[in-house]
Parts: structure tokens; sequence; C-alpha cells
């Protein structure tokens, strides 16, 4: 049995194209981390909110040039990056929302629910990227 070749516009194939995000999605999830811990370790108290904001002006625009080139092969745009800021900010209410209602409401436990929410998010993020953000004009 053959897996599909599922070949986009640009001449890339998805299946490749969703890996090359994953990898991206894995190194970026990595950058901002490291960038929390050490903006958390300068700051020195109990400003962790502070720690993640600041952690996230480094991590979206390392994302965005990353996704640009590896995943999608676009020239970055300030017009793309305006719409991946609003994308790439909007998972975390979502994921909040939808974390509660799987946990409070549900009554599953927390960690399968964000492991599911996390794959979940992950997939709409590719999408939206693919079709929204980066989509070949």
């Amino acid at each position: 049995m053959e897996r599909a070749n599922l070949v986009l516009a640009s001449g890339q194939n998805v299946f490749q194209q969703f890996f090359r995000f994953g990898l991206v999605g894995i190194a970026n999830t990595a950058i901002g981390f490291l960038a929390f811990l050490g903006i958390y370790a300068i700051i020195k108290s109990d400003k962790h909110l502070l720690a993640l904001i600041l952690s996230s002006f480094i991590a979206i625009p390392i994302a965005y040039l990353l996704q640009s080139k590896f995943v999608f092969q676009s020239t970055p745009r300030l017009s793309t990056f305006l719409s991946f800021l609003a994308l790439y900010v909007t998972p975390l209410p979502l994921n909040l929302v939808l974390l509660e209602m799987l946990v409070g409401t549900l009554g599953i436990n927390a960690v399968p629910a964000q492991a599911f929410l996390t794959v979940s998010i992950s997939i709409l993020m590719y999408l939206f990227g693919r079709f929204l953000i980066f989509r070949k004009r």
C-alpha cells in the first residue's frame, strides 16, 4: 500500500512540510524556554509572567523566520509577520478555556488533556499558517 504523494502548489510534499513544521516547532519551543530560563535567572524575582512575556518577544520573531524559510519557503514580510503574530498569540486563551473545560467539566486529568490540546492546537496552527499566513499569492 503506497502513501499518497500529496504535493502542494509550491512543489513541496505535504508530509515533508508538516515534518519540517514539527522540527521548527520543537526548536522554537526550546529557544523560547531557554530564553525564559535566562530572563528569569537575570531578573531573580517572582516575575515569572514578565519573563514569559519577554521570552515571547524573542521566540515569536524566531518562530516566524524559521517557519518562513524552512517550512513554507516564503520571503519574510512585515504583513505576514503581523498576521503570524496575531495567530501566534491567539491559541493561549483558547488553550486555557479548553483545558478548563476538559479538566473542570469533563473530569479529564490535566496531563493527557493538555497533551491532546498541544497536538490539536499544533495541527490547527500548521493549517492556519499554511493556508492563511504563508499561502502563495
